[in-house]
């Protein structure tokens, strides 16, 4: 009995010490990573939007052309959210908060963009209205093309004017005569 104890401990000495030699023996040195676990993430892809912006050129309430980065898929109602928020000459050009709440166009290119309810806190003179309202109708013929005429509404209801100067409550066509050359 003793012999077969002896027996069955050897044998599971034996088998132990042979599956240890069946592995492979461990390292002290860490794997490296591959070298493209060392690539920074690609940033992602941006798209670009043109937008007029207004500005005084020569004395005169004008517009300038300027191209602005949107993040990727943001879409179209993204070039004029970036007009909105816009600075010119270190002052806003619409309330802060105003934002687009919709656009809709018809076959025949008249579109409504509904702003927030903020545009209606716009102060301004004649000249930056009509600026400021040639520059949203401008921005958003260039980011839908096919449009040919904007009624710029609230979304609490028919915005009149934006700051007692300008008929808004029929559609406006653009004007690129107001447009810097060049810009």
């Amino acid at each position: 009995m003793l012999k077969d104890r002896f027996l069955a401990g050897a044998a599971a000495g034996i088998l132990i010490f042979a599956a240890g030699c069946a592995q492979p023996p461990p390292t002290s040195v860490a794997p490296r990573p591959g070298p493209s676990a060392h690539k920074p993430a690609p940033a992602p892809a941006e798209e670009s939007a043109v937008i007029y912006v207004p500005a005084v050129s020569g004395g005169e309430m004008m517009l300038a052309r300027k191209t602005v980065d949107l993040p990727e898929g943001a879409g179209k109602r993204a070039a004029i959210q970036a007009l909105l928020d816009t600075e010119s000459e270190g002052r806003r050009i619409y309330p802060a908060g105003t934002r687009v709440v919709s656009f809709a166009s018809s076959s025949a290119g008249e579109a409504t963009l509904t702003l927030s309810k903020e545009i209606r806190d716009y102060s301004g003179g004649s000249a930056e209205e009509v600026a400021a309202v040639n520059a949203l109708v401008l921005t958003t013929v260039e980011a839908y093309p096919g449009t040919k005429k904007v009624r710029i509404v609230a979304e609490d209801g028919e915005l009149e004017s934006l700051g007692g100067h300008l008929d808004l409550t029929l559609p406006v066509e653009p004007d690129r005569r107001s447009v810097i050359k060049g810009s």
